[in-house]
């Protein structure tokens, strides 16, 4: 059975170093600690966002890792810790968006699910993160259909500004996971939107997907006068705009959603210019309007939350969930590795990224949802006789062992 209590996570978000702080804490080589991590065999999921850096792990002395891995950096010497049920509250709460800073954001819930994939993918996950990971993701989903209140977020905000200027011409600087966020509600009737990347590959395959033009991020740095909206979002730690790129330009808005920041502007000219500081502090003056919302939809978190964990505890159920699951993750992780070998032959190294990608989230989504009904069934279980015996059974089969009850 699994031992609630070896939850482990280690942390650092906006609330305890500050919005403009956080990116200090960023870690130096994300790909690299996760491909240690696996040879140590220590399982880890990590999640770095704009609000937040945090690690998961199971039963590992998670600090003396990272002490380990990453020196005195920052992160290491800062970081908060919680374990056991604390760790899947808190999950809980990061992935319905009640933790952000932005309260009831909702792109976070697909920041946590990519950095699920990613562990998966690099092949640090374990069962037991599997079972947190599956569950809280489960209960933010729930939660988000029972609660469909739309609360102000970055990305809603950002539109709400775009439409409020009548920007026909916007260029979005970025192509990770806040500007594919972005494309999905851009108005595209009557507007010409640019997508610029230094990766002119991954520029072209969003701007593919959602109608709009790829360009380099040079070319969209020289010809700003072309753009009536700006938008940043990339993860550079230098500012890619600065006052000389805007010399001569009449736009109406720039939107700066790097963390850090990715203008640096000592002259503010006619236009509206916001940050995520300045994007939060719209959104905190609104928050008043929705605390109702809000405050329901952290009970209902809490509730969900609290139900999981009894069954972890009590009845096996999510233990038995886990197994369902286990085999099928072992036998698609062998096949997605043989698909990618055997294309590995044909295409390079990035194509084979970016094809990876797509296949673990799509061998996933499948076996997740061909597995939903049956361990949503053994979830509904209730805890008599029968219930526990056939749960015996399960964990019998599959070659675990069984004490008491």
């Amino acid at each position: 059975m699994i031992d609630v209590d070896g939850y482990r996570l280690a942390y650092i978000t906006y609330n305890d170093v500050g919005i403009e702080n956080l990116h200090k804490y960023y870690l130096p080589n994300k790909a690299e600690l996760m491909a240690i991590a696996k040879k140590k065999e220590i399982p880890i999921v990590v999640l770095e966002t704009c609000n937040r850096i945090e690690i998961y792990s199971y039963k590992s002395n998670l600090i003396e890792f990272l002490q380990e891995t990453l020196g005195d950096h920052p992160f290491v010497r800062d970081a908060r810790l919680l374990t056991g049920k604390d760790v899947f509250i808190h999950l809980a709460y990061v992935a319905s968006g009640i933790d952000s800073l932005a309260t009831g954001e909702t792109q976070i819930l697909g920041q946590v699910r990519r950095a699920y994939l990613s562990s998966k993918r690099m092949g640090t996950i374990s069962r037991e993160l599997i079972v947190l990971f599956d569950n809280t993701i489960r209960i933010a989903r729930k939660v988000r259909r029972k609660i469909k209140s739309k609360i102000p977020d970055y990305l809603n905000l950002s539109k709400d500004l775009l439409d409020k200027v009548n920007a026909r011409r916007i260029v979005i600087i970025g192509s990770g996971d806040m500007a594919k966020d972005l494309s999905k509600i851009i108005e595209r009737d009557n507007t010409e939107v640019f997508i610029a990347s230094k990766n002119i590959e991954r520029a072209k395959q969003l701007a593919h997907k959602y109608g709009f033009n790829p360009i380099t991020m040079q070319q969209a740095i020289s010809n700003l006068k072309e753009f009536d909206a700006i938008i940043t979002c990339t993860s550079t730690i230098d500012p890619i705009i600065r006052d000389k790129e805007l010399k001569g330009w009449n736009g109406k808005l720039i939107i700066d959603l790097g963390m850090p920041s990715n203008t640096k502007l000592e002259k503010k000219g006619t236009y509206e210019y916001y940050n995520l500081i300045e994007l939060s502090k719209l959104i905190e003056k609104e928050k008043h309007r929705y605390m109702d919302i809000i405050y329901m939809l952290k009970e209902n978190v809490k509730n969900e939350a609290n139900k999981v964990i009894k069954d972890l505890f009590e009845n096996k159920h999510e233990e038995v969930v886990a197994l369902l699951y286990k085999k099928a993750e072992e036998i698609r992780r062998k096949e997605v590795a043989e698909a990618l070998s055997l294309l590995s032959r044909y295409v390079d190294k990035e194509t084979l990224d970016n094809i990876a990608v797509i296949l673990e989230g799509l061998t996933s989504s499948i076996i997740r949802k061909l597995y939903h009904p049956y361990s949503e069934a053994i979830r509904m279980i209730g805890n008599g006789n029968d219930s526990k015996e056939f749960i015996k059974l399960i964990l019998t089969l599959n070659g675990e062992s069984v004490d008491g009850d």
